[in-house]
């Protein structure tokens, strides 16, 4: 089980509604935080506030983990601090849907694509890599926590091709990780015996992206299968104390999944269209 009480979690992009749930959420279990995001002013707020809603210690940086330049320079920053800030658990929050979702994937820019590889690909990679060895040095176990997406298995219809691509990389990731650590055994374990964990959200869409889509001709109804941003940090942090390797949401889809992995593919999908889970990136859509 990953203790959460008194020790410190980095959590970016703090700014979005589901980072924001997971910033609340983590300091009532006690966490102290470290929140990195691209609004510096926006996340001090959000810091002060934390600190002086519940009383746990939360610091704020300017930090763009599309860059790697800038996650090195950050992460070198807080390994100068010693023990005095010892990150232990990390929770990467990325969402772009909403920004590119709708059009075809042929019509789509080089760029487009880039970016939604940079936000959720890239920026994941160089998180693990610039902060592992810290928490690896220090012996104490710790957890990192990738933030995919279930139209990685459950498709969708609404020109989400490369974001479901980007987000499938981070089950790729989460799970080599994993595997690389469990190799290294007690090398990367803390002295108490407690090993680095790695876990996958297969989340869905949340609630908070239907006002994009509103304001730019999408629906204004949420498909089946979406979540609020309450929802989903709740369990989320249920997965991190749990230890939990993959966790789909919600629980429902969990078992389609499962079931869909025992059926000839072709049935699956038939399984998930008549569900209508393939269609849930429909309210998200933008209309050409």
């Amino acid at each position: 089980m990953t203790k959460l009480r008194n020790r410190t979690v980095l959590l970016t992009y703090c700014s979005s509604p589901l980072g924001y749930s997971f910033a609340v959420q983590l300091a009532q279990k006690g966490a102290s935080l470290v929140l990195w995001d691209t609004d510096a002013r926006l996340a001090q707020r959000i810091a002060s506030e934390i600190t002086r809603l519940y009383g746990v210690v939360a610091t704020a940086a300017q930090v763009d983990v599309r860059d790697k330049q800038q996650v090195d320079e950050a992460a070198r920053r807080l390994s100068e601090t010693g023990d005095a800030i010892r990150v232990s658990v990390v929770v990467h929050v990325s969402d772009s849907l909403g920004q590119q979702c709708g059009h075809a994937f042929a019509s789509k820019t080089p760029e487009q694509i880039v970016e939604l590889l940079e936000m959720h690909t890239l920026s994941s990679l160089w998180l693990a890599k610039a902060l592992l060895p810290d928490i690896i040095d220090a012996k104490c176990g710790g957890h990192f926590v990738f933030m995919s997406s279930s139209t990685t298995f459950m498709g969708a219809t609404s020109g989400v091709v490369d974001y479901a691509a980007s987000k499938f990389a981070l089950v790729g990731l989460a799970r080599g990780l994993r595997f690389e650590l469990d190799r290294l055994g007690g090398e990367s374990g803390g002295r108490d015996g407690s090993k680095i964990q790695v876990t996958a959200i297969l989340a869905p869409f949340e609630h908070s992206k239907l006002a994009v889509a509103a304001a730019t001709g999408g629906a204004l109804k949420p498909e089946r299968g979406w979540l609020k941003p309450d929802m989903i940090a709740a369990k989320t942090i249920l997965a991190i104390k749990r230890n939990k390797r993959e966790v789909v949401l919600p629980a429902e889809l969990g078992f389609l999944r499962a079931l869909c992995v025992l059926l000839p593919q072709a049935w699956g999908d038939k399984l998930l269209e008549q569900l209508k889970y393939a269609r849930a990136s429909k309210s998200a859509a933008v209309r050409e």
